[in-house]
């Protein structure tokens, strides 16, 4: 058996059809970001070592949360002017 070197975190949408890599790392923790609000994913890993990738592990499904604000917040900054 061969070390691992690093693994392939992928994702999809649930129910398309082309997997895209989010990230490689070396460490077997790390955090999705950038994903919609109110989606289902599909996750996936891939372990890596110095002769290739191995087979993909069993897709984990998940649903992320709905958003909060309807619309996107925006930030606003008030500047005062004394105009006497």
């Amino acid at each position: 058996m061969y070390a691992i070197s690093r693994y392939s975190l992928q994702f999809k949408k649930f129910g398309t059809g082309k997997w895209a890599e989010f990230t490689t790392t070396r460490g077997e923790n790390h955090r999705l970001t950038n994903l919609e609000h109110g989606t289902a994913y599909l996750v996936r890993l891939k372990s890596e070592n110095k002769f290739g990738r191995g087979t993909a592990s069993e897709s984990l499904e998940l649903q992320t949360k709905k958003s909060r604000f309807p619309v996107p917040l925006i930030c606003l900054k008030f500047v005062v002017v004394n105009t006497l």
